[in-house]
């Protein structure tokens, strides 16, 4: 999903929400699959998990963990990667494993803890336990399965 998909998802959220008091599951579920594309039956499944199958509305904080996150083009993520190292490794050495867990965890749409763990299996770290930045967007970008998620 595209930046301008999530934001339009977002905009026809807030019509329907104009009150404050949450939005109905049938009408987030129109919305996510008639205008976001979205599996019927994906959609369902994450209505259960948010709402543990209570006939209850959706606020917003809970719509917003239900919208995939925008990736972006390939160049954007490398773009966003290659900021976010630069502003952890200000000394121009790299960043470490702790470092790039804290950013994975709490950058823009942060990934989930094991999401985090299976990816820090596949980083490649020198013998100072630094993490080399061009290999690591790279992986990301390119090779791993998050990246298209």
């Amino acid at each position: 999903m595209t930046q301008e998909q999530s934001e339009t998802l977002w905009d026809r959220f807030n019509e329907l929400n104009a009150d404050g008091t949450g939005v109905s599951q049938k009408d987030v579920r129109a919305l996510l699959v008639d205008e976001g594309g979205l599996e019927r039956a994906a959609v369902d499944a994450l209505l259960r998990d948010v709402t543990g199958g209570a006939d209850a509305r959706i606020d917003a904080r809970s719509f917003i963990a239900m919208v995939p996150k925008p990736v972006g083009t390939p160049t954007e993520q490398v773009q966003r990667m290659h900021d976010a190292f630069k502003a952890l490794d200000t000394d121009g050495t790299g960043i470490t494993q702790a470092q790039l867990r804290q950013l994975l965890l709490n950058l823009g749409y942060a990934l989930t803890s094991p999401e985090v763990d299976e990816l820090m299996k596949e980083v490649v770290v020198d013998s100072e336990g630094r993490i080399a930045q061009d290999a690591f967007t790279d992986m990301l970008v390119t090779g791993y399965p998050l990246a298209s998620a």
